[in-house]
C-alpha cells in the first residue's frame, strides 16, 4: 500500500485565500486583524494609546486568541512518532475547518446576546483558527512562505529576487549548500502567488462584504474544507501497482 502525496501548491494558496478572506472580514467588522498579528499589534498600540479601550479589548481579544490557537495548532500537529507529523497536520486542518464552521455560524446566526458580544466572539473564533493555521504551515517547513503574516513572505520574495537576478547576472550556477536554481525560481514563484492570493481574497471578500456581510464568512471556511478535503484524500491508502 502507498500514499498519495505531500500537501500541494494549491493547498498552501488555499491557506492564504482563507486567511486574506478572514483579515478582510474582521477589519470591516470590527477595525481588526485576526490573521496578521503584525497590524493587529499596532492598531492595539495606537487603541491604547488613543484610550479607546473597545478598539484596544478588540484588537487584545485577536492577539490572544491567535496565540491560543498557534498553541493548540502546535499540540496538534506535533511530532509523536514516525509518519505522525502528516497526520497532526490533517488532524489541525479538520479542527480548523471546524473553528470556521463556528466563524459562519457566528456570523449568519441572529444570537440571543447584543451584537458587540457577537462581534467579539467573531474576533475570538477567527484569532484561534488563524492561530492554528499559522501554526500548521509553520509545521509543513516551507521555505519563505508564512500565510497569515505576509510581510515574512514578501521580504523572501523580494530579497530572493534581488539574490536570483544577481546570480544570473553573475553567471553562477547553484554554489554549495545553495538550492538548484530551478528550485529557487519555484520557491520565489510559490511566494509571488501567496501574496497575490492574500491581496486578491481580501479584495473580493472586500466587495462581497457590501452585499453579504454576513453570508461571506463561508469563503474562508470552504477553503479551509477544501483543503481538509484534500489532505485526507491524499492520505488515503492506495493500491500498489503489481
Amino acid at each position: 500500500m502507498t500514499t498519495r502525496g505531500t500537501p500541494s501548491r494549491a493547498t498552501i494558496l488555499l491557506f492564504t485565500w482563507a486567511a486574506g478572506s478572514v483579515d478582510a472580514i474582521t477589519y470591516l467588522t470590527a477595525s481588526v486583524f485576526t490573521a496578521n498579528m503584525t497590524g493587529n499589534a499596532v492598531l492595539l498600540a495606537v487603541a491604547t494609546g488613543q484610550m479607546r479601550s473597545l478598539a484596544a479589548v478588540r484588537s487584545l481579544i485577536a492577539l490572544l486568541a491567535f496565540i491560543a490557537g498557534v498553541v493548540l495548532g502546535a499540540l496538534l500537529t506535533a511530532k509523536n512518532g514516525p509518519g505522525q507529523s502528516h497526520a497532526g497536520v490533517r488532524r489541525a486542518v479538520l479542527v480548523e475547518t471546524l473553528i470556521l464552521a463556528v466563524f459562519a455560524a457566528v456570523a449568519m446566526v441572529q444570537w440571543p446576546f447584543s451584537p458587540r458580544g457577537a462581534i467579539l466572539l467573531l474576533i475570538g473564533v477567527s484569532g484561534l483558527a488563524m492561530g492554528v493555521q499559522s501554526a500548521t504551515v509553520r509545521r509543513l517547513s516551507l521555505p519563505g512562505i508564512a500565510t497569515t503574516y505576509i510581510t515574512g513572505t514578501i521580504t523572501f520574495l523580494f530579497s530572493g529576487l534581488v539574490q536570483h537576478w544577481s546570480s544570473l547576472k553573475g553567471g553562477e550556477g547553484a554554489p554549495g549548500g545553495q538550492q538548484p536554481i530551478p528550485e529557487v525560481e519555484r520557491s520565489l514563484a510559490l511566494q509571488a502567488e501567496v501574496f497575490i492570493a492574500y491581496t486578491v481574497s481580501a479584495l473580493i471578500t472586500a466587495v462581497l462584504h457590501m452585499q453579504w456581510a454576513s453570508a461571506v464568512t463561508v469563503l474562508p471556511l470552504a477553503a479551509i474544507a477544501i483543503v481538509a478535503f484534500t489532505m485526507h484524500w491524499r492520505s488515503a491508502p492506495v493500491a500498489a501497482a503489481p
